[in-house]
């Protein structure tokens, strides 16, 4: 993740998860791909502001091709 809360780096699963490139989801605020994710979005906070790192989060993914959603757990990381 970017000092800046976009996404600068992915697993290349993320490709198949969220069925988007990481091309295309490169540059992309990160609580994009978790919407309305209070738990996931705090961490991305607290990560942008203490450069702490937060692993296995628990979520839910959303994908914008087909308006689903998916469990998720999330590595944050500054």
């Amino acid at each position: 993740m970017s000092p800046s809360g976009t996404i600068d780096k992915a697993n290349p699963a993320v490709e198949e998860m969220f069925r988007s490139s990481i091309e295309s989801l490169t540059d992309k605020p990160l609580t994009e791909l978790f919407s309305e994710q209070s738990e996931i979005n705090a961490k991305v906070q607290e990560t942008l502001t203490r450069g702490i790192s937060f692993r296995d989060v628990r979520g839910q993914g959303f994908r914008k091709t087909s308006h689903s959603t998916f469990p998720v757990s999330v590595t944050v990381s500054p």
